[in-house]
């Protein structure tokens, strides 16, 4: 726990370069949504796609959660939260 508390303060610190991560980052994320976006009191359709560029398979975990901002940029709720594991296979 001190390590990684250690690690997230250099991260967001001065010099941010100091210890690297311990992390793969051949995982790509990606969110698209449907069409042209949403309409007022219409649905919105995202799609989250998932790529491992690398050669060996990955597990991830994906967080998502869609909320309402007023558009002055203040949120108001959350509309739904979820986690989901995710098993990569190889260039999948």
């Amino acid at each position: 726990e001190e390590r990684i508390a250690v690690e997230t303060a250099c991260r967001y610190g001065s010099k941010p370069d100091v210890y690297s991560s311990p992390i793969a980052e051949d995982v790509r994320v990606e969110v698209r949504m449907e069409g042209e976006g949403p309409l007022m009191g219409g649905d919105a359709k995202l799609m989250i796609v998932l790529n491992n560029t690398s050669s060996q398979p990955r597990r991830s975990t994906l967080h998502s959660q869609a909320a309402v901002m007023y558009y002055t940029g203040v949120l108001k709720d959350t509309v739904k939260k979820d986690t989901l594991s995710v098993e990569l296979k190889p260039q999948e």
